[in-house]
């Protein structure tokens, strides 16, 4: 239910600007370029949150994922930066084997598997971008981000067959600041057209509150976990010019 509660948000939001800003750009003046850019690529997860050592409280057992982006920009051509609007998500998979891999070294007896499915993040930002012109037909970017971000953990399953024993941990969800600040190139195919790729570091801790556990030999626990979730997200697209 939150994850179609999301997607509907991120719809009528960029729905709601692209109207605005599509209906006023007839009044701008000539320096100024409104568009919008669709991108998509992998997500690659940083420090704490790629750890997979039970010695540090903070790992997050992830592996590399998938990414995608829509933005809004409206560009000052004759001053050389923008501003940007910008709803992206990212997945990340649950690293199960070397969970289970962990599970089996600190365990004498038995033989653990582990299943799991995935971290998500996405996210509604605001932010600005500065360029340089490399020719008449490209130019690069540096970008700047801020906004708010929706988490959620993997659910995780684990079975021992010796013991027999089995533990389920629930999804959560968690309410956030995400940063971003990255580089784009962009190649002009013609005057509506671009390609677009980027490189942006993503930054968020996340506060997961009331996960839920529960096991075959009745017990049913409540914790609270901190998790880093800092990912590079590398993504190439297609923007338009809507002028």
């Amino acid at each position: 239910m939150s994850e179609l509660f999301n997607v509907n948000l991120r719809f009528w939001i960029f729905a709601s600007l692209a109207q605005f800003l599509t209906f006023n750009k007839a009044n701008a003046q000539s320096n100024r370029s409104v568009y919008l850019d669709y991108s998509y690529g992998i997500s690659s997860p940083l420090g704490d949150f790629a750890s997979r050592n039970f010695n540090n409280e903070n790992a997050g057992f992830a592996k590399g994922g998938l990414s995608s982006s829509f933005t809004i920009g409206y560009d000052f051509t004759d001053k050389g930066f923008g501003l940007l609007f910008k709803s992206q998500s990212h997945i990340n998979i649950f690293n199960a084997d070397d969970y289970a891999k962990q599970l089996n070294r600190i365990t004498d007896d038995g033989f653990w598997y582990v299943s799991g499915n995935f971290y998500s993040m996405s996210t509604f930002m605001l932010g600005v971008k500065k360029w340089v012109d490399l020719s008449p037909k490209s130019k690069l970017d540096a970008r700047v981000l801020l906004g708010y971000a929706i988490a959620k953990t993997p659910q995780i399953e684990v079975y021992e067959s010796f013991l027999p024993y089995w533990g389920v941990e629930l999804a959560a969800y968690s309410n956030t600041i995400g940063f971003q600040i990255g580089l784009a190139y962009e190649y002009q195919v013609n005057k509506r057209l671009s390609l677009i790729a980027s490189m942006e570091y993503f930054g968020a801790s996340a506060e997961f509150v009331d996960i839920i556990s529960y096991t075959s030999l009745g017990g049913i626990y409540s914790d609270t976990r901190n998790q880093k979730m800092n990912v590079i997200n590398t993504r190439i697209g297609i923007g338009v010019n809507l002028n």
